[in-house]
């Protein structure tokens, strides 16, 4: 299991989803099980995260390849639209984290994100969380 840190406005969990299932298709891989727990202090991002819908701004920047697999356009109204497909939305979950709240997220992390996330935090509270995120990766 990955555990992405905020940053939910750009589709982040999305994209490494996408990333890791083309790296091991590039290296003729199976596919691997992947689960994606994506986080975001915003609830307005989550709840947009969760819907797995974007607008063709975000979607016509990555390789008409990985569009078309990856990806639905809207059709009429919503032509300007494009949904995840099911089969790897599946494999993301979001939700709201406030990452200094004691409420941390649990679970042994495969790996774990953290973008442009510190820069928000004083330095002890930066060693707190560090710290969480050591305790919380699959030794």
């Amino acid at each position: 299991m990955i555990l992405d840190l905020a940053d939910l406005v750009d589709l982040q969990s999305d994209r490494i989803a996408i990333a890791l299932l083309e790296g091991a298709r590039e290296k003729g891989l199976r596919e691997p099980q992947l689960e994606i727990l994506g986080t975001d202090i915003d609830p307005v991002a989550v709840a947009e995260a969760q819907r797995g819908i974007y607008p063709a701004e975000q979607i016509e920047a990555l390789s008409p390849v990985i569009v078309a697999r990856y990806f639905d356009r809207g059709s009429g109204e919503i032509a300007n639209l494009y949904r995840i497909k099911d089969w790897i939305w599946q494999r993301c979950q979001f939700r709201i984290q406030n990452l200094l709240s004691e409420n941390y997220p649990d679970g042994a992390f495969d790996g774990i994100l953290a973008r442009n996330v510190f820069i928000y935090f004083k330095r002890d509270e930066v060693s707190r969380i560090a710290s969480r995120m050591r305790e919380g990766l699959v030794p």
